[in-house]
């Protein structure tokens, strides 16, 4: 029954209150290189980077870190380096935590040079935090990094969904303004939403519109429940509302209260711009969905 309302679902809708408006953000600078050292941050730089290394007590990584961004970002490209010949998952944690406070959105080109580097640990860094600061600049190192993680993934005989390379790589891919990571994201996204939610929904909502609803509204209609909240998950951070509504109003109906959680919040997203609920009783969700079908 289900799949016949959706099949049959309008393809108009009134809905009221009016769309919700999307505040004007300004284009962040994005540096073509990084900042310059003096000679004495230079000096510093390299006894600083291997304090934190070693960082055998919490006070000597403390130190080390305080060093560090008083440096400043031009202290990333060789925080970069020792990421890359990081022995240890805690000594690469301490490394990623230092460059997390140095590196933001006007670093983004910088990144993408990284994105081929040899080290995995550098490529998976440099994927996911470009990805944070989504930027259709680096579309074409991000899809290069996607099809190379594919390969390697494949070769590797990898599961999609927990191939970390391949996520950082769609993430950055989708951030870019492609399309092509969608099939990786979904896995991700049914796999641990919960978890990676955050990071789908920053990459996604580069993608919202038309275009990346429409390659996704036939996957409502395929699989298990887990597939579909996962598709109705995606579509929260990058549906289009004229195309979108339509097919998620008889989710609403679900006698699977998960689907109608992921209903409820795609048309929170969608309809009001407004953040997703978590934690939801089933009668709130039943009563929340009564309301929206009043208003669709």
């Amino acid at each position: 029954m289900l799949e016949l309302l959706i099949a049959l679902a309008p393809l108009t809708v009134a809905l009221e209150p009016p769309r919700a408006s999307v505040a004007r953000v300004d284009e962040p600078v994005r540096l073509a290189e990084w900042p310059e050292l003096d000679s004495a941050a230079r000096r510093g730089l390299k006894t600083e980077i291997a304090k934190l290394r070693k960082a055998r007590t919490e006070e000597m990584e403390a130190d080390a870190r305080v060093a560090l961004a008083a440096i400043g970002p031009g202290a990333a490209p060789d925080l970069l380096a020792a990421l890359g010949k990081a022995k240890a998952d805690d000594e690469a944690e301490r490394i990623e935590t230092v460059l997390t406070e140095l590196v933001g959105a006007a670093h983004t080109r910088l990144l993408a040079r990284e994105f081929a580097d040899k080290a995995e640990r550098v490529r998976v860094y440099c994927l996911r935090t470009a990805a944070l600061h989504p930027d259709a600049g680096i579309a074409a190192e991000s899809v290069a990094a996607l099809a190379a993680a594919r390969q390697a993934g494949a070769k590797a005989e990898r599961p999609p969904a927990e191939d970390e390379e391949l996520f950082a790589a769609a993430l950055a891919a989708t951030s870019s303004g492609s399309l092509d990571a969608l099939d990786v994201l979904l896995a991700r996204a049914r796999s641990s939403w919960k978890r990676d939610g955050l990071a789908l929904r920053t990459a996604l909502v580069a993608v919202r519109g038309k275009e990346a609803t429409l390659a996704l509204l036939p996957k409502l209609r395929e699989g298990d429940d887990d597939a579909k909240e996962a598709v109705l998950n995606v579509l929260s951070a990058c549906g289009d509302r004229d195309e979108a509504v339509p097919y998620l109003r008889p989710f609403l109906d679900s006698e699977t209260n998960s689907l109608r959680i992921a209903t409820i919040n795609a048309l929170r997203a969608i309809v009001d711009g407004a953040e997703p609920l978590e934690n939801i009783s089933v009668f709130d969700a039943i009563e929340r969905a009564r309301k929206w079908k009043g208003r669709l």
